[in-house]
């Protein structure tokens, strides 16, 4: 990839590449093919080499760039500034429930990519891991705060958690079973609280 700062012009046509490539990945067409994306946006393939030095990196950052551009990112870091850890995991929630399934599809396409290609699951592990940092934050708050349930471990509770919202179940519950976002949030709430959470706030015993 060039070095250089894009003009105006490159930095709309990375633009245009990036919408077309999510827009490739939310109908599922995988593997994402740049030269089928170059003549979707109406660029050449040297365009895209421009501005991304490989399939990989296109996809990754396509997907990431939708994230931000929704707000999704955002929301994300609102989490870790909520008063409590009660109510990160009750933000953490209804960030997930009002996001994630806006882009569930792409993100389906892109573990599919992933699992494919181990050139795109190296560039997906390269990246910042916003989603699965945030999980394992508010889990730890829960546990400090003395409301993780004794026999869970910060470890297990923020797999079952991050497995509980990761786009696979999303995809399953939304669309094959067509479940509406509130009655997935409750359900979340449901299960994280009644599996993971103390009733009520106990304090730890410091060693």
């Amino acid at each position: 990839m060039s070095s250089e700062r894009p003009s105006r012009g490159q930095s709309e046509t990375k633009r245009k590449i990036l919408s077309t490539a999510f827009a490739f990945l939310d109908e599922g067409r995988v593997p994402l093919v740049l030269d089928d994306v170059a003549r979707a946006a109406g660029v050449s393939r040297q365009a895209v080499y421009l501005h991304f030095s490989n399939r990989a990196e296109l996809l990754v950052q396509a997907s990431d760039d939708m994230r931000r551009r929704i707000g999704f990112d955002d929301a994300l870091a609102a989490v870790l500034g909520a008063a409590t850890g009660d109510e990160a995991l009750e933000t953490l929630l209804r960030v997930h429930v009002r996001f994630q399934p806006r882009i569930v599809r792409a993100l389906r396409a892109v573990e599919a990519e992933r699992l494919r290609d181990p050139t795109v699951e190296k560039a997906w592990q390269s990246r910042p891991i916003r989603g699965k940092h945030t999980v394992r934050r508010v889990v730890e708050r829960l546990h400090a705060e003395g409301r993780l349930a004794d026999h869970w471990t910060v470890e297990d509770a923020a797999a079952l958690l991050s497995a509980l919202l990761s786009p696979a179940t999303t995809a399953d519950l939304t669309g094959r079973r067509g479940w509406s976002r509130s009655r997935l949030l409750g359900r979340l709430r449901d299960m994280v609280h009644g599996a993971l959470l103390h009733a009520s706030p106990r304090r730890r015993v410091l060693p």
